[in-house]
Formats: structure tokens, sequence, C-alpha cells
């Protein structure tokens, strides 16, 4: 994490190829940032999103601010 203080700006960053994946939420003005998703599930909801589940199957990715 990079703070620049003058900006008031957060900049998340992570390892050069992507092996190490970073985690995040946001959850009303309240930024959660964790490298393990099991960090994250106390602050965040556990549903799963099935039309994001289906774009995931058919797309191999999710398109657009949809998230599993």
């Amino acid at each position: 994490m990079v703070w620049h203080q003058e900006e008031q700006v957060l900049q998340l960053v992570r390892d050069r190829i992507g092996v190490l994946t970073l985690y995040y939420t946001t959850t009303g003005s309240v930024r959660w940032i964790a490298p393990q998703l099991i960090a994250l599930s106390p602050h965040c909801s556990c549903d799963l999103d099935l039309v994001a589940l289906q774009d995931y199957l058919y797309c191999a990715f999710v398109p657009g601010e949809r998230t599993l």
C-alpha cells in the first residue's frame, strides 16, 4: 500500500507477476484490505451472486461491477 499524503489517495499494489492476490471490500465508507480472503469474511456478505457466477462460467471472468 502506498499513501499519498498531499493527494489523500491510497494505492494498492501487488507483485509484478500477479502471484500474490490482493482482496478488498467496500462496506459503506470503510475499506478492508487483506492478502487472504478469509480475513475479509467478517466484513463482507458471504451470499453468492448467481448472475455473477453464471457470467464467470460463460465468460471465464465477471464483467462490470459484479463479483462472486
